[in-house]
């Protein structure tokens, strides 16, 4: 019902799969939102008759929107620094050794102002933000560098999934995102667990379809249809009811 009201078609790139689609908060208060009415979305939009700040994105595009939103807090974190003293050339204590502002409660980590150098909090974010891009890009790399189910092969939009279903004692053991990754550079990819690489929609839509990507298989919960591609008539076949 959700996505007969805002559509079946990603907004972004126009995703059809439906297998990939969720409904994503357009002006980036999904947060906010389930502090009020909690997890379940597609009730919470009934509820209301559906309101217009709704709208239908695939996980790639809305990891990408996550990903954007991110960066914009930072400019603006930027600019609310730009009126803050600096100092005029060479390290200085107690300004940052690499734009020269001054450390202050708002514009540095209490470790940093505590020591009386360091880097600001965005100096600081760019260079984690890039190391952690670095980082990724190695295991990537090393595990081929593209999604091995749809091939995509752009580094915001890949990350690393488990088709064992073994994802979660992965996490718990070497952590999630980028202290993953840097355990798994430290361990030259060696690792108890099997990995390959997938897009987010392969790895969310796998999640959502008992192990299957939506490209190989798509039996939703949310669906009243049962798309039958050659790999699923394959795996039943003898079977006169494809389940």
């Amino acid at each position: 019902m959700a996505f007969n009201h805002y559509g079946w078609e990603c907004e972004r790139c126009g995703e059809l799969n439906e297998g990939f689609l969720t409904l994503d908060h357009v002006n980036d208060d999904g947060a906010e939102l389930r502090r009020s009415f909690g997890s379940n979305l597609y009730t919470w939009a009934k509820k209301f008759a559906y309101p217009p700040i709704l709208q239908t994105l695939c996980y790639n595009c809305q990891w990408v929107k996550e990903i954007q939103r991110r960066a914009r807090k930072r400019v603006v974190t930027e600019t609310l620094q730009e009126t803050t003293v600096r100092w005029k050339e060479g390290p200085a204590k107690g300004f940052c050794c690499r734009c020269k502002i001054k450390l202050t409660d708002q514009t540095a980590r209490p470790s940093i102002i505590r020591n009386g150098y360091g880097l600001c909090r965005c100096c600081q974010g760019r260079e984690d933000s890039n190391r952690a891009d670095r980082i990724k890009g190695k295991v990537m790399a090393a595990l081929g560098g593209r999604c091995q189910c749809c091939g995509e092969n752009r580094l915001d939009r890949l990350t690393i999934g488990h088709p064992e279903g073994d994802g979660n004692f992965h996490r718990q053991e070497a952590g999630s995102g980028t202290r993953m990754y840097r355990k798994l550079v430290k361990d030259r990819l060696v690792s108890r667990f099997t990995l390959l690489v997938q897009c987010v929609n392969c790895n969310y839509g796998a999640y959502r379809n008992s192990g299957v990507c939506p490209h190989v298989s798509l039996v939703m919960t949310h669906s009243s249809q049962y798309y039958r591609t050659l790999r699923t008539l394959e795996r039943t076949e003898g079977s006169s009811t494809l389940r």
